[in-house]
């Protein structure tokens, strides 16, 4: 059987971004392989696998195609990051929540209003 192994990028992306014990698989279903990644800032992202005859599943395979999905969604967002650090250095211009371009079909002066509320029930428990 040909053994199944990530690319030196996908190596790099993996042990620079995924925290030390950062990757969990979980079977879902009959032929279904999720794959969760934790990243050193916090950020989540989960890769999925799947194959036609639940008869035929493997789990290692499956978790190495979930694996790969994942990774294939880290280095889009990585490249993202990326970009924008680019271009933050060539025009001195971060965009936060607060500051961001004007997009298609939005104007300067619509404002968009959140409320936040706190739906958790108290902790009434003493230790």
């Amino acid at each position: 059987m040909e053994e199944r192994k990530l690319s030196e990028y996908q190596l790099a992306l993996f042990h620079k971004w995924v925290t030390e014990d950062g990757d969990k698989y979980i079977k879902a279903g009959q032929k279904t392989m999720i794959c969760h990644l934790t990243l050193v800032n916090g950020f989540e992202i989960v890769g999925t696998s799947a194959c036609l005859n639940a008869e035929q599943f493997d789990e290692g395979i499956g978790a190495f195609y979930a694996l790969v999905d994942a990774v294939n969604k880290l280095d889009e967002r990585a490249g993202f990051y990326k970009q924008g650090l680019i271009h933050s250095h060539l025009t001195g211009l971060w965009y936060t929540p607060e500051k961001q371009p004007n997009l298609p079909g939005s104007s300067e002066d619509q404002v968009v209003e959140a409320e936040v509320t706190d739906t958790r029930e108290p902790n009434t428990e003493e230790d």
